[in-house]
């Protein structure tokens, strides 16, 4: 409904956000589909992106999550790849020149695992997205 909201000029009722081309959808992802609005991600980068301008590093990597198990993003794993550094940011120790490493990361997907979990679901459901090493594998990264 948010993306039609910007895309649906005054609309006054929720059958005016589901109508395009003079046909009526029942859902509004069948009408955001039939407008072209989820060929890519730039919906979900977008929110990703005012995530991270406005809240914690942990509540953005909520909004992740929150994505990959509602919207079912078209590439979850460009969305990570370019967000990664941003939704790992607690791990990299107040330094803001800190390298990214994949211990970093490592650490982030282990967080947003368990933020999938609380959702009933696991990085595991997501066969494109990285996977998290074995605990020693990660305290012998560098």
């Amino acid at each position: 409904m948010r993306i039609l909201l910007h895309e649906v000029p005054n609309p006054i009722s929720f059958e005016d956000l589901c109508t395009y081309k003079n046909k009526k959808y029942n859902t509004f992802q069948e009408t955001c589909s039939a407008r072209g609005l989820l060929d890519d991600d730039v919906q979900w980068q977008d929110t990703i992106s005012e995530a991270i301008s406005y809240f914690s590093p942990s509540v953005a990597q909520k909004v992740f999550c929150y994505i990959l198990v509602y919207s079912h993003p078209a590439n979850a794993c460009k969305l990570w790849n370019d967000n990664k550094k941003e939704l790992c940011h607690d791990f990299m120790k107040d330094d803001l020149h800190t390298l990214f490493s994949h211990k970093i990361e490592q650490l982030g997907l282990k967080d947003i695992n368990k933020k999938l979990k609380d959702l009933r679901c696991s990085l595991m459901d997501y066969q494109l997205m990285p996977q998290i090493k074995k605990m020693m594998q990660i305290l012998n990264l560098k």
